[in-house]
Parts: structure tokens; sequence; C-alpha cells
């Protein structure tokens, strides 16, 4: 007796033909997700219901139980495919043709390809979008600067290209502008410019507010983002620095597979390879560096501190890929004890030097 399942349904088969049919619903839908689920090697409730029953009834043992896919290994034994089966005359004689399979495949292609947007993918293209804005963001401010310096020297030589770029584009002239800077245009060594350069310099000034503006929003986007993506991830790196590692990774499924010292180093590929190439010092830390408790801890012991942190961020994110339970606030607070373990250990090791003395020379 042969336990056999097809796209269109499962069925025993012995040499009377097919016996005990459970057919799929004529519909492209319910053939994708069968589909589907035969993709992910899952026993259907059907294929447990007939092993279960012939055997319930006495009918077969396990060894006289016969499947033909090694998904099925564990309802009975896996043999080859009986000669006497031809399962497209079968699928023509129930009623289900090849414009029902070819329709079922297309939807289950779409619905795949749709499954594999996530929302992770989304977020690096968040992160991507964030940094562009910030370089266009820092261009525009220097062009402001260098523009501005030309009419009004003493204000943009005060001030920071953002804060300088929001002051033009609040200002209605110039004249307002010197005046709330408290600049003599009587003694200043810019001129003015002409009606029609103002409006463009107050135009580009008013766009590179707007840029900072949107960057900022983007980074809360992104915040938000990482709370769904990788909340562990999130809780242990911080959003920001967390969702730049995914960025560099590619993925929450990619970093989940990585090792701890991978991602201690993401960001820092440029000095891998020199030393590798090179014989030169290896680099301790990449982008992870960005963390309080990475760069505010003393360079001796600033390597381990990064291999802490990587290696939680390592375990945060197989958390959050898998599915596990939120655990974010405790592997936070391991690498705060560990850093601060750390940092004890720098501060004993500095008071154990020893003061030398300065003796009496000898007289002749």
């Amino acid at each position: 007796m042969y336990l056999i399942t097809t796209w269109f349904a499962t069925f025993l088969w012995s040499k009377d033909g097919a016996d005990k049919v459970h057919r799929a619903d004529n519909d492209p839908g319910a053939v994708a997700h069968r589909l589907e689920r035969l993709g992910r090697l899952d026993i259907l409730e059907e294929e447990r219901e007939l092993a279960e029953g012939l055997r319930s009834e006495g009918k077969v043992d396990d060894p006289n139980l016969k499947v033909c896919e090694p998904r099925l290994e564990p309802l009975g034994e896996v043999v080859a495919e009986p000669s006497d089966l031809d399962i497209d005359v079968l699928a023509q004689e129930w009623g289900y043709g090849p414009q029902l399979l070819h329709e079922a495949v297309l939807r289950l292609g779409r619905d795949t390809a749709r499954q594999a947007q996530g929302l992770d993918l989304q977020l690096l293209q968040a992160v991507a979008a964030s940094d562009e804005l910030v370089e266009v963001a820092n261009l525009l401010g220097e062009r402001v600067a260098q523009w501005e310096g030309l009419s009004l020297p003493e204000v943009s030589l005060t001030m920071r290209p953002a804060a300088l770029a929001k002051a033009i584009s609040s200002a209605p002239d110039r004249e307002t502008l010197a005046q709330e800077r408290e600049v003599d245009l009587q003694e200043t060594l810019g001129v003015e410019a002409d009606p029609t350069g103002r409006t463009a310099l107050e135009g580009l000034a008013r766009l590179t507010t707007e840029t900072a503006v949107e960057q900022e929003r983007l980074a809360r986007n992104i915040e938000t983002l990482m709370e769904q993506v990788a909340p562990n991830v999130a809780a242990v790196a911080g959003p920001l620095l967390g969702a730049r590692l995914l960025a560099l990774t590619g993925g929450l499924g990619r970093m989940a597979r990585m090792p701890s010292s991978a991602v201690q180093l993401l960001g820092a590929e440029t000095a891998l390879f020199r030393h590798l190439k090179s014989g030169a010092k290896p680099p301790k830390h990449g982008a992870i560096y960005q963390h309080p408790l990475v760069h505010q801890t003393q360079p001796r012991q600033r390597g381990k501190a990064a291999r802490a942190l990587a290696s939680k961020v390592t375990i945060a994110a197989r958390i959050d890929h898998f599915a596990g339970d939120f655990a974010g606030d405790e592997l936070r607070q391991q690498v705060q004890d560990r850093v601060e373990t750390l940092r004890k250990q720098t501060g004993k090791s500095k008071g154990k030097g020893k003061s030398k003395g300065t003796g009496k020379g000898k007289g002749k």
C-alpha cells in the first residue's frame, strides 16, 4: 500500500487503483497554499489521517505502508514511486487541468516574492536614504556658507553651516540677518548681492534646512522600523547603530548567521584587508565603535568591549530572526556589566605603577 501525495490530491494506491482520496479544492489559491506547505516539507493532515486510519484498522503495519518522498519517512518506508501510477492521467480524470497548476504556481511565486520583501529590506533602504540625506545636507550647508561668505563673512565664519542655513531661510533679507547677528553693514567686508542672487541663496538655504529636517524624520522612522524588525538588536546596540549593522550585513537573516567576530569588524573591511595583505595592525572594531560603551572605554580595553558588545548583538539578532522571546534588556545589562569590569581593571592597572624616587648622588 502506497501513500501518494500530489499537487491536487492525497490518496492510497494499490494494484486496485486509488483509494480514500483527499482532493484539493479546485482553486488556484488552495493549490498554491498546498504547494507552499509541500515546499516547506510539512506533513499534511490528510496524510497523517490516512496513515493512522490504516493502522487503527489493523490493515497495515509500519513496514507495510510505503511512501515515495523522504518528507513522509515518519509515516512509512521510503520507496520508489509505483510504475503503474500516472499522475497526469489521474489529474485529468479528476478534473485538475494544467491551467489550474499554472495559475497556482504563478500565485505561489507572487506570494513568495512578497514574503521575501520583508521589513528588514525596507530598513536597509531607509538607512541608505538617511546616509545620502546627511551627505546632501552637508554639501548644501557648505555651499550656503561659502555663498553667504561673499555677502556677510562675519556671519558665515561664526556659525555652523546648518545653523547659518536656518538663519538665512528664516530672515526676510540681508539687513535683518545682519541686525540679528549684530553686524554693521557699513563695516562688513562683504558686498550686497543682487536681488536675484539673494533669492537663489535663500532658496538654497531653505532646501538645506528641509533636507536636514527630513533626515531627522527619517531617523525617527528607522527607530520605529527597528523596533518591529529587530527589537533585541535595537535594545542592545541602539536603534540607529543596530540599523546600520543590519545594513552592513545585508539583512537580519545574514546577521543571525554571522559569527560575532565578523559583526565586530563590520565597517572595517578596508583595514582588515590591509592587515591581511600587508601585515598592518589588525582592526579591533568597525561601526560598532559608535556605541558609547565602546568609544568611551580606554583604548587598551576598547577591543574587548567591542567583542563583548558584538557577541550580545549576534545573540540578539538570532533571537529576532528565529522569533524568540524579547531578551534585549538582559543582554544589554550583560554588556554593561562586562564593560564596567573592563574599566575597573584598567583603573587598577594604572594604580599599580611604582613611583621612582630620586636618590642623592654621591659626592666625589
